[in-house]
């Protein structure tokens, strides 16, 4: 299978699963389209209640919530900076906000809640620019350039966004979006581990193409 054609075959059998993605904070819009078959799949971060059984869940990337505070705030007790400084709130409507709100609860902590908002980033960029601090998963890069921060680790670190790809068992589509997820395991373990030279990955896309072709049968 010449490259072309490969590129050709991906998006015709890509193509044929309708899936959710966006920001992590889209996420119980993107839960709420799958539950009405909307469409087939969704890479959402992990709902902060039980997923029915007739839906299958699988994590990609774990991130730890972190204080974050600008870099010239000298405190270092992450609890001390959440309960004493302005704080910057992810909205309590998405499912990361949700977590927040529990942790801080069972902490025992009564921020001096300044504003709520959804927008990871944009949050970060009001840390820096000194309106308060904010509680958030430590994502993965890019992040907004030119910022002066800090993060400061949890005691508990337990506390986790769990981002997955989640999708009906029952679907039409369901081996495809295995095929997806195989695909997306394997550009993680990439990204961890990038292979000494090319030839591990052409090995390794010819071993895909092989794999479509079984999957569309």
């Amino acid at each position: 299978m010449t490259a072309g054609s490969k590129r050709y075959h991906e998006s015709d059998w890509l193509g044929r699963i309708a899936f959710g993605h966006g920001r992590a904070d889209a996420a119980a819009g993107l839960y709420a389209k799958l539950l009405n078959a909307e469409i087939d799949a969704a890479i959402t971060s992990q709902p902060p209640f039980a997923i029915p059984k007739a839906y299958e869940w699988h994590v990609l990337r774990e991130e730890p919530f972190v204080v974050l505070a600008p870099a010239s705030l000298k405190a270092r007790d992450p609890h001390k900076v959440l309960a004493q400084e302005p704080f910057i709130r992810l909205d309590r409507r998405v499912f990361a906000g949700r977590l927040i709100d529990d942790y801080l609860r069972k902490a025992r902590i009564k921020p001096k809640d300044r504003y709520e908002l959804d927008g990871l980033e944009l949050i970060a960029v009001m840390v820096d620019r000194g309106l308060g601090v904010s509680l958030l998963p430590d994502w993965a890069p890019p992040w907004p350039e030119g910022l002066s921060l800090r993060k400061l680790a949890l005691p508990n670190r337990s506390l986790v966004r769990r981002t997955g790809l989640l999708w009906n068992r029952a679907s039409l589509r369901a081996r495809l979006v295995r095929a997806f997820l195989e695909q997306a395991q394997y550009a993680l373990k990439r990204r961890r581990h990038p292979p000494a030279s090319g030839r591990h990955l052409n090995t390794a896309i010819a071993g895909y193409s092989r794999q479509s072709d079984e999957e569309l049968a």
